[in-house]
């Protein structure tokens, strides 16, 4: 994690209140990045761990653990002070009064679909089986693509990527904005994306695992955010209002679904024409183009050598406006 971003960061237990968060650096690979630390509340004292470069902004560790256990071991043999591995067993030992889902495993590194998003934004091959059999040249990531190009360059403006994955889209606004995040639940993301950022060298972005219900930002924070097929994961509703507050006062939204409730362990389901007018009703105006009329953008999960998902997702920007106004 980057040292200074620390100052772009707020308490997520504080939804609605600006709560800062000091960092403390127990190892640094070069003076500017936290390999090893704290983030903590300083109203709250609520800890925040950066392990392995990668800060964890969740309310409940041990719980987002408990779904995904084959990381604590890592964790502790990995870690490099005494204060983290202390940390590390202490929360080893709630564990077992603990039941979560284990859905989320799925994308981690020895889920099923984690290198189906690595494939769909980096690894992809243009000679791959399923892609020479179309007959129109079309990539796996086009849908990213599309959203970065449709985007307006705002050198002194800031983006969010919302469920972000590997962090493609993410990589792509950072030649546009001063200043770009992505969040995901899953470490394994956001792992890949922070090694990828190393190997380019790009500056101005960073990544950290979040929840998008609960974003670690302070208000106003934002003069974009994208949220790609993440709606069904999660409390729509909640969803909205927690974009609408991070968002700068007619900050843009992109959003994007295929609509498949099939590929979760949500059933929240709202279908196109629903999510556009509770959208509208959430504080958003939506662009004009998009109002009536479904977008069909084609999207590409690998699940493995024989078998894909091809969708053709919805596609829709819309800017903030007051609540209750459209």
């Amino acid at each position: 994690m980057r040292i200074q971003l620390a100052r772009h960061l707020a308490c997520v237990k504080h939804y609605g209140r600006n709560r800062n968060l000091s960092i403390d650096v127990l190892e640094s690979s070069n003076g500017s990045e936290c390999s090893e630390g704290f983030l903590k509340c300083e109203e709250c004292n609520q800890l925040y761990p950066v392990i392995d470069g990668v800060a964890l902004l969740l309310e409940n560790v041990a719980e987002y653990i408990s779904s995904r256990p084959s990381l604590l071991g890592k964790w502790i043999l990995s870690s490099k002070t005494s204060a983290m591995k202390e940390y590390l067993k202490k929360i080893s030992s709630t564990l077992t009064k603990l039941t979560s889902p284990q859905g989320h495993n799925l994308y981690e590194v020895d889920g099923s679909l984690y290198e189906s998003y690595n494939w769909t934004q980096f690894d992809f091959d243009s000679n791959d089986r399923f892609l020479s059999l179309l007959k129109h040249k079309m990539y796996p990531n086009d849908l990213y693509n599309k959203v970065v190009h449709s985007t307006a360059t705002n050198l002194d403006g800031a983006a969010l990527d919302m469920g972000c994955s590997s962090g493609y889209a993410a990589f792509q606004l950072a030649k546009k904005f001063a200043f770009v995040i992505g969040i995901d639940l899953s470490f394994s993301f956001i792992s890949e994306a922070r090694r990828r950022m190393a190997s380019l060298r790009q500056g101005n972005l960073d990544f950290v695992v979040a929840d998008c219900i609960m974003p670690p930002f302070h208000p106003n924070r934002f003069d974009l955010v994208i949220a790609l097929n993440i709606i069904e994961f999660m409390d729509t509703e909640q969803l909205l209002d927690r974009i609408h507050r991070v968002l700068k006062d007619d900050g843009e939204v992109v959003f994007s679904s295929p609509y498949d409730y099939n590929r979760t362990l949500q059933v929240n389901k709202v279908g196109p024409q629903s999510f556009r007018q509770l959208l509208q009703k959430s504080g958003f105006r939506i662009g004009s183009r998009y109002v009536t009329s479904e977008s069909f953008i084609p999207w590409t999960l690998r699940i493995n050598e024989r078998t894909y998902l091809f969708y053709y997702v919805d596609y829709l920007r819309a800017r903030k406006a007051s609540k209750g106004k459209r």
